[in-house]
C-alpha cells in the first residue's frame, strides 16, 4: 500500500511543477509584451512631440523676417535654429526628458 501512495506523492508533485513552470512562463511573456508595448507608446509620444516642435520652429521661420540665430522654448523642449549660407535652417531639438535631434528645413516664403 506505501508504494501506491508514494507514486500518488511523486506524480502529484511533478504535476504541481510543471503546471507552475507553465504559470510563471506564461505570465514573464504577458509583462515582457506589456513592458515591450510600453516602451513602444513611450518612443511614439517622443517622436511626436519632436515632430510638433519641428513643425512649430517651421512655423516660425517661415512668418518672420530675420535670418538669423536663436532659440525657442516651449514646455515640452527647446528649439535652438542656426540660419546657413545655403538658405536652410539647421534645428537641434531637445525635449525636457532629455531626447535631442538635429534636422535640417528649408522655409517656404
Amino acid at each position: 500500500m506505501k508504494s501506491k501512495n508514494i507514486y500518488y506523492k511523486g506524480s502529484l508533485l511533478a504535476s504541481t511543477i510543471v503546471l507552475t513552470f507553465m504559470y510563471v512562463t506564461t505570465l514573464t511573456f504577458i509583462f515582457h509584451r506589456y513592458d515591450v508595448q510600453q516602451e513602444l507608446i513611450s518612443v511614439s509620444i517622443k517622436r511626436s512631440r519632436i515632430e510638433t516642435l519641428v513643425n512649430l520652429a517651421t512655423f516660425y521661420l517661415e512668418h518672420t523676417e530675420e535670418k538669423q540665430s536663436g532659440e525657442l522654448v516651449y514646455s515640452t523642449g527647446v528649439i535652438h535654429y542656426t540660419y546657413e549660407a545655403t538658405g536652410h535652417y539647421l534645428l537641434e531639438v531637445k525635449l525636457v526628458t532629455g531626447e535631442s535631434i538635429k534636422r535640417s528645413i528649408t522655409t517656404i516664403k
